[in-house]
């Protein structure tokens, strides 16, 4: 005869995987936290090559190639930004990760938290 659970069973491993998912998210911002001003560190963190494009998108979504990212930037989806001095044109990494927060709004929303804002 198959187990069988009661309600308040159910109830306290659904409140468990709460736990534990909430864990989870607060580590994954804490880790955003700190990638984010080691990414200050390196320069500039606004855009990306189209290689690093290829990588991100493997990372993401699981596939990713050069011939995709430049259908991408030929379907005007990704936008190529070349700068004074630069030898590779970039892509704005929000472009390709919508969920990216700039350093800059990230500190100005840490410095106005500390002061209690």
């Amino acid at each position: 005869m198959p187990d069988t659970l009661t309600a308040e069973a159910i109830g306290e491993i659904i409140a468990s995987l709460d736990a534990k998912v909430a864990k989870l998210v607060q580590r994954g911002e804490r880790l955003e936290a700190v990638i984010m001003v080691l990414l200050d560190r390196v320069g500039d963190t606004a855009r990306v090559t189209i290689a690093e494009a290829v990588a991100i998108e493997r990372r993401l979504y699981g596939k990713g190639s050069v011939a995709g990212v430049r259908k991408k930037v030929h379907d005007k989806k990704y936008t190529l930004e070349k700068r004074g001095g630069e030898k590779e044109a970039r892509i704005p990494i929000d472009q390709i990760y919508d969920g990216y927060l700039p350093i800059e709004t990230w500190r100005k929303a840490l410095e106005a938290q500390k002061r209690g804002r």
